[in-house]
């Protein structure tokens, strides 16, 4: 095999590497937590609302984020509260999502012009003729933009004479598409991955786009 043919095989093969890993979504996750005034999931006392801002009370997309969050605390041993009962925590969530960009160093292959060898002089930086796969690479910055999307849940011990949040989680996740609705699934389902955490952690949370 040339290699010219190990090149383009090689290419395949990253592109084929780049479609696979863009059937998982990726998260950065951190967590804060105080497991001394949380109780155990058996004392049925993890009763909750969820309080939401003035406009979050008029979105139906947050209403929706909010049913995904029921959704993950249930199992969690978490329970919503009756609306005549006063619930032992309290939890708040935000949502953003803001445009970002990032430079990196990238090569690109020159189409034309000359290189040097011992050889002396030849076209497209190689001594193969005009085969632009041997031109010599040259240096050159990029920028891509991409849309970061994020999502903080905390939760609040209402007990106390002074709530103080007990858990508190973060994740992030970056993507080519501009759409919250799309990412906050992923970021909902990364955000209590092995609950309540290790305090101060950040790690990173790799979910299928389709569930197993």
């Amino acid at each position: 095999m040339t290699l010219r043919k190990i090149l383009i095989v090689l290419a395949g093969a990253a592109t084929l590497l780049m479609t696979g890993c863009a059937q998982n979504v990726r998260s950065t996750v951190t967590v804060y937590q105080r497991l001394d005034t949380l109780p155990a999931p058996t004392e049925a006392k993890r009763t909750y609302t969820i309080v939401k801002s003035p406009d979050q009370m008029k979105s139906l997309e947050l209403a929706q984020y909010e049913d995904m969050l029921v959704a993950e605390l249930g199992p969690l041993g978490f329970t919503q509260a009756k609306p005549n009962d006063a619930p032992r925590y309290k939890v708040e969530f935000n949502v953003r999502s803001s445009d970002q960009k990032t430079t990196v160093m990238d090569y690109a292959y020159p189409t034309f012009g000359v290189g040097i060898s011992r050889g002396g002089y030849y076209p497209y930086g190689g001594r193969f003729g005009n085969d632009p796969f041997f031109a010599t690479p040259i240096p050159v910055q990029r920028t891509y933009e991409f849309v970061r999307h994020e999502l903080q849940v905390r939760i609040f011990d209402s007990e106390v004479k002074d709530p103080k949040a007990v858990w508190e989680g973060k994740a992030v996740t970056d993507s080519g598409s501009d759409s919250l609705a799309d990412a906050m699934p992923f970021l909902v389902r990364s955000v209590f991955t092995g609950f309540p955490g290790e305090n101060g952690r950040t790690r990173t949370v790799t979910l299928p786009r389709k569930r197993p």
